[in-house]
């Protein structure tokens, strides 16, 4: 048995669309389908003119709160996503500069090794020149002294 309160609720001929305050939407601008368009296009494809509590309109009012619902969770999500991704991006990031710093270390060990080596190489040359000329010299000087051996000799 419904007590007293209910029962004067309900004996009432308003129906519950009427105690809405319908000054402020339910659901933010933008969230799903406005019940006058609903009605509009009911209208319009069906003929059939939809009353204030039909049951059409409380099946939008639910999908247009599941709408709001949903979006909420992909903004939710979305901003996990984005934090999960701006995450792995330092990390890749991070990732990257210590490979590109330790490249051009490398490089850099590589060039200087290099640019040594092709010092050594013409060290090396240079000495072999110098010896070359030494034992040119000498041989010079060797075949000079033969030269004047043989003309005072004869």
């Amino acid at each position: 048995m419904m007590p007293k309160d209910d029962e004067e609720f309900y004996s009432k001929e308003e129906s519950v669309t009427e105690l809405i305050d319908e000054t402020e939407p339910y659901l933010p601008d933008g969230v799903g389908i406005e019940l006058e368009d609903v009605k509009k296009m009911v209208a319009t494809l069906h003929d059939y003119v939809l009353r204030k509590d039909d049951p059409l309109l409380v099946t939008v009012t639910v999908l247009n709160a599941f709408i709001g619902e949903v979006e909420k969770l992909h903004a939710r999500h979305n901003n996990a996503l984005t934090q999960v991704m701006t995450s792995q991006m330092d990390k890749y990031i991070s990732g990257v500069k210590k490979t590109t710093d330790s490249l051009g270390e490398v490089l850099a060990n590589t060039s200087v090794e290099a640019i040594r080596n092709i010092f050594r190489q013409h060290d090396t040359a240079i000495q072999r020149g110098t010896a070359n000329a030494w034992w040119c010299a000498a041989i010079v000087a060797i075949s000079a002294l033969i030269n004047v051996a043989v003309f005072l000799l004869r």
